[in-house]
This record gives structure tokens, C-alpha cells and sequence, in this order.
């Protein structure tokens, strides 16, 4: 991860922008999933992991671009993390539950406006998605060894274990909640507010043994 995160900062930095290392920052988050990993399920995982950083990257820079009122954020975030735990459930990610991809949402849905152009940001993220994946994969003996490639992403279409629903609805209360309240009480920045919220959820989710290992590993 910090080699993920300081190539691109360099880079951001030579020339003459390091405002928009927020945008690369969570695009190296990435790389902290599958580490317990070989092979193809590792990069199954960062790449599915990567997607749903962009996705909340994607989505929190729609919403600074069209200066979206903090209650629209609250929605958005609310239903975001109950998709992105469904799917973080589904294919078994470590780190578990959707913190990370909430966290990239309402960071950058809070930046300004004009900061830099939509697509700019966005492929700053994308970039360093990939960087981090490809990085991960260094030293790696037969980084691309494994079942296909399909048996990964196929989780994500089939039916969930036990727990995925329930789990999904715990994060749309806790964040609901959460941002709910940061909006009456005129926080400015109830994306805090919404991901701290996330956080325990999260432990809990990763302390579950049964769902611990993906069995297409």
C-alpha cells in the first residue's frame, strides 16, 4: 500500500498537484485486500475491492460536482453501503464490510467542486487501482495461478451465504443513523459521522470464522 500510494503522490507532486492525492489515496486501498492470498483469488479480490472504491469514488464525485445538499449525501451513502456490503459479503472481502468504499464516497463527495475535472479524478483512481493490484502481485509466484477467473466474480451473482441480508440492513441503520443525525445537528460533514458508524460493524464482520475463507480459494 505505501508503494501503491507513493508512486502516485510523487507523480501527483512533479506535477505541481498534490491536491488530488485524495483521489489516488483510496485507489490504493486496494492493496489491502487478499493479503492472505496467492495467486489469482488475490487478484480477484483487489480488483473487486478496486471497483468498489471507484465506485464510491465515482459516486462521491457526482455528488461534489453537482453540490448535492448533505441529506442527498446521507441517501446515497445509506444505500451505497447496504449494496457494497452485499457484495463485500458475497465475495468474502478482507478488510470485511463496506467502510472503505463509504469512506472514499463521502471524502470525496465533500471536496470542492473544482478541484479537478470529474473524469480527471476518477482516472486517478483507476490508475492507481491498478498500480496497487500489480504491485501486489510482485514476488508473487504465479501471480495469475488458479481456478478461472469467473469462479471469482460469479460469487458476486450467486446466492449469498446466511447473515449477507442482515449484515446489509446493520449498515443501513448504523450509517442511516449516523448521517441523520450529523444532518440535524448541521454537522458539515456527516460522512464522518457515517463511517465511523461503520467501523464496529466491520469488526464484527470480520470476527465471523465461517465466512472468513472464500471457497473458490
Amino acid at each position: 500500500m505505501a508503494i501503491a500510494l507513493l508512486v502516485p503522490g510523487v507523480l501527483l507532486i512533479m506535477w505541481g498537484r498534490p491536491e488530488l492525492l485524495v483521489y489516488a489515496e483510496f485507489g490504493a486501498f486496494a492493496g489491502m485486500y487478499g493479503r492472505g492470498e496467492t495467486g489469482r483469488p488475490r487478484i480477484v479480490h483487489q480488483v473487486q475491492a478496486g471497483g468498489l472504491l471507484t465506485a464510491g469514488e465515482a459516486l462521491g464525485i457526482t455528488l461534489a460536482v453537482t453540490e448535492s445538499p448533505p441529506w442527498v449525501l446521507v441517501l446515497v451513502g445509506v444505500a451505497f453501503a447496504t449494496v457494497a456490503s452485499v457484495l463485500a459479503d458475497a465475495v468474502r472481502l478482507r478488510p470485511a464490510g463496506p467502510f472503505f468504499f463509504l469512506f472514499a464516497l463521502g471524502a470525496t463527495a465533500t471536496l470542492p467542486a473544482d478541484l479537478a475535472p470529474p473524469g480527471q479524478a476518477l482516472a486517478i483512481c483507476v490508475a492507481t487501482v491498478a498500480f496497487a493490484v500489480l504491485v501486489g502481485s510482485i514476488g508473487r509466484p504465479d501471480p495469475l495461478r488458479g481456478r478461472p477467473w469467473w469462479d471469482g466474480i460469479a460469487m458476486v451473482v450467486r446466492r449469498p451465504a446466511p447473515g449477507v441480508g442482515i449484515h446489509a440492513v446493520r449498515y443501513a441503520l448504523a450509517v442511516g443513523t449516523a448521517g441523520g443525525v450529523g444532518v440535524a445537528l448541521g454537522v458539515d460533514h456527516a460522512n464522518w459521522a457515517m463511517a465511523a458508524a461503520a467501523v464496529p460493524l466491520a469488526v464484527i464482520d470480520s470476527g465471523d470464522r465461517r465466512r472468513s475463507r472464500p471457497r473458490w480459494c
